[in-house]
């Protein structure tokens, strides 16, 4: 046997008298079972001071660890020495001093790898350590002596990513298309065209017809499995994988499926596995930090440097950003970039007027501060301390003396060795509007003041974001959404639409078990608030006794009486305009007319429904005193609410229906 085996040959090069003599499925499983072996460094631990990670890097192998797998191999199935290649047909680094390969004079080894990195921009990715490695080993290859081999190695496999929505799936499989397309170890056209997309929802026979097509020859073209995920390991699943790998033996199949963890991933990497030689790339949920990078780098395209003061504030709107329902990964973040421009235009603008200066300097005017972003935090963050922010809330004295309760055991707690720190998490309990997310964005801002969180901020989320669509898919959303708030607040909204006791299907139990993990396994700066009715919460944490033991603070919040429903709806108006004194009478008259049926409903949204009918109030004084302007600059400072203004918005259907409530009661 040579003594320069590699692995890599291994997987996909058996002589064919080898496989007729053993059996095809047997030798993939073997060998694949030993490259698992390989992938987890399960063999390496010996082998420390010889060899690092593998993770199909040729350019990171040592021939010790090769020939270590390679014997193992070889006694195992009894095969020829035919049967494999040598390290010198794989890559012309091997054995060499990198040194000596840098100075290549055709270009090849390190070099080369740099040059086509700059060229497709492949070091502007964010992360992407796995999928840089695999074109670096692409490029390596096609500068081995070896390299005819390589090229019937990708003209039989298939390449997957396990990515979620709006990572950035399209711009990579571009990227990897032009790099094979610049080695030459795999006969791809139309370098600059468009590459051919199948969405998740086509039928399997579409898919098939698709790789089949003429104009597809010599394409990369994307498969998005997701939908497909659920029937792996089936008949016909395997048909369905067999017709592509035989109608499109001219064209380098991509695959895509959510992102996915666990036994399920390995489900449908064996399926795939059955008919493809595969490589497959890993990209796991992007962290805030890692966005903040890609916001950092496409504002330096423009010419734009974020100010390290300034990287906190970034952070935050990327945070509020993803709180909201509507997040798509790379492409929001984009959005946001250009919002930060258009707000630093305004600044300078500003600047330039108070300071009556003819110009600024180029740097200072290409550089995002603290200040520039503040604006655009001014609607989501309080610039007061956590604690000065509940002194100010209206009808929570006895939460705050709970949270006092709280605090002060928490603080005990933070001085505790790690194993003996109790659990921090919550149940905060009550009907919408009672100010439980306010409550819990001061309360993580408290604890980070106090040292109790090492990053206290607060992250939202509602019960079902944590479910996933499809098998497999619910274990890695749960767990990315708890790495983001490490250190912080997870808030889950309406947490009992994690618990669906009449649905077997339903993924809720995985996401509970999932997050159950993590807030035992990071209970020392992690604090998972769960909010809710008070009945229906109950109902989950009795069908769920590990969820219970690990929540040792609940938080009851009760409605607002009448008088304090007053008193927040004149908190809001008093804080930004000028009020008339018969506001005050008429606003109250309103309030104490609502019924106690229509306090205690579970329907009625306390405070929320006091800030509906507050902002409906300012756009009535607001008409009112735009049409009193005509049609000059509107200023907040000119308008002055008015009891009119209270009577016009109080007679909108959705605030008159709750007196005309009071009037029926006895007579249904």
């Amino acid at each position: 046997m040579n003594d320069k085996v590699t692995v890599f040959k291994m997987m996909f090069f058996f002589g064919p008298q080898d496989r007729r003599k053993i059996g095809e499925k047997q030798i993939d499983d073997y060998v694949l079972d030993h490259y698992r072996k390989i992938f987890r460094q399960d063999l390496f631990d010996e082998h420390k001071e010889a060899c690092r990670s593998l993770e199909f890097s040729v350019l990171n192998t040592r021939e010790h660890c090769l020939n270590t797998i390679a014997e193992e191999l070889w006694k195992a199935l009894d095969l020829s020495e035919e049967s494999f290649y040598s390290v010198a047909d794989i890559t012309s680094t091997g054995g060499e001093d990198p040194e000596d390969a840098e100075e290549d004079d055709e270009g090849g080894g390190p070099e080369k790898i740099r040059s086509i990195f700059t060229m497709t921009n492949l070091d502007t990715l964010v992360g992407m350590e796995d999928f840089k490695k695999l074109c670096a080993d692409i490029v390596a290859i096609s500068t081995s002596p070896g390299a005819e081999c390589q090229q019937e190695f990708f003209s039989r496999c298939a390449i997957l990513f396990s990515i979620s929505g709006g990572d950035g799936f399209s711009r990579y499989i571009s990227t990897l298309r032009q790099v094979l397309y610049l080695c030459d170890v795999r006969d791809i056209q139309g370098r600059t065209s468009k590459i051919r997309e199948v969405k998740k929802d086509r039928p399997y026979e579409e898919m098939t017809s698709i790789i089949g097509e003429s104009q597809m020859k010599g394409q990369m073209v994307a498969f998005d499995l997701t939908f497909k995920t659920v029937d792996a390991g089936t008949a016909r699943f395997h048909e369905f994988m067999t017709e592509m790998r035989e109608n499109g033996s001219e064209v380098l199949p991509v695959f895509k499926i959510p992102y996915m963890e666990g036994a399920e991933k390995e489900r449908v990497l064996r399926a795939i596995r059955e008919v493809y030689p595969l490589i497959v790339i890993d990209v796991p949920p992007f962290t805030t930090e890692q966005y903040a990078q890609f916001a950092v780098q496409l504002l330096s395209r423009t010419g734009y440097q974020v100010e390290d003061g300034a990287r906190d504030e970034l952070e935050e709107l990327i945070i509020q950003k993803r709180n909201q329902k509507h997040f798509y990964g790379f492409r929001s973040v984009e959005m946001l970039t250009e919002d930060i421009l258009v707000q630093k235009q305004r600044t300078e603008i500003r600047r330039r007027a108070m300071s009556q200066e003819v110009g600024f300097d180029l740097k200072d005017r290409k550089t995002i501060r603290e200040e520039d972003l503040a604006p655009m935090l001014a609607r989501c963050r309080q610039d007061q301390g956590g604690l000065e922010g509940l002194d100010e809330m209206i009808g929570i004295d006895e939460i705050r003396e709970r949270v006092d309760e709280i605090l002060a055991q928490l603080e005990v707690s933070s001085r505790m060795p790690a194993d003996q720190k109790p659990c921090m998490h919550m149940l905060f309990t009550g009907n919408p509007g009672t100010g439980k997310t306010t409550v819990a964005r001061l309360l993580g801002k408290v604890l980070k003041e106090r040292n109790v969180l090492s990053k206290g901020q607060f992250f939202e989320r509602s019960g079902r974001e944590f479910v996933g669509k499809y098998i497999g898919e619910t274990a890695p959303i749960t767990n990315a959404i708890c790495r983001d708030a490490y250190g912080s607040v997870l808030f889950i909204d309406e947490a009992y639409t994690l618990y669906r006791n009449n649905d077997e299907r339903d993924f809720g139990k995985e996401a509970l078990d999932t997050l159950l993990t993590q807030m035992e396994n990071h209970r020392q700066d992690f604090i998972v608030i769960f909010s809710g009715y008070s009945d229906r919460m109950k109902e989950m944490l009795e069908a769920n006794p590990g969820l219970k033991s690990r929540i040792p603070h609940e938080i009851k919040f009760r409605n607002f009486t009448r008088d304090e429903l007053y008193r927040i709806f004149m908190s809001m108006a008093t804080k930004t305009y000028q009020v008339k004194d018969d506001l005050a009478d008429a606003a109250k008259e309103y309030f104490m007319a609502l019924s106690q049926e229509v306090l205690e409903s579970e329907s009625f949204s306390n405070a929320r429904f006091v800030r509906n009918l507050y902002e409906r109030t300012a756009a009535k004084a607001a008409l009112r005193v735009q049409a009193q302007l005509g049609g000059r600059p509107l200023d907040a400072s000119l308008i002055t609410l008015t009891a009119d203004d209270f009577r016009k918005a109080e007679s909108a259907e959705e605030f008159k229906e709750l007196l005309q409530k009071k009037t029926r009661l006895g007579f249904v």
